[in-house]
């Protein structure tokens, strides 16, 4: 995964460390930047962004996948964008 998705192993580390951080001392949450608090709450978001910008055929297979995994229906996961 290195050689092929280096931002996503980037941003996984980096999610990692932020949850370390924070999980283990929660005063120091308010004094988090306005980028690590976006991906403290909602991480999977971010890692999406991340795994479509650098490989976006890989992410909408993926995203097809896990609707099949979820047993979603009638969801458009044709990636659009503009």
């Amino acid at each position: 995964m290195e050689k092929q998705l280096p931002k996503t192993l980037e941003y996984l580390n980096h999610m990692e460390d932020i949850y370390c951080k924070y999980c283990s001392n929660l005063e120091e949450y308010e004094q988090i930047s306005d980028n690590d608090k976006g991906i403290f709450m909602n991480p999977m978001l971010h890692l999406a962004e991340i795994i479509y910008m650098e490989a976006p055929a890989w992410a909408e297979d993926l995203a097809k996948y896990l609707c099949v995994l979820c047993n979603i229906k009638r969801l458009d996961v044709e990636i659009n964008v503009k």
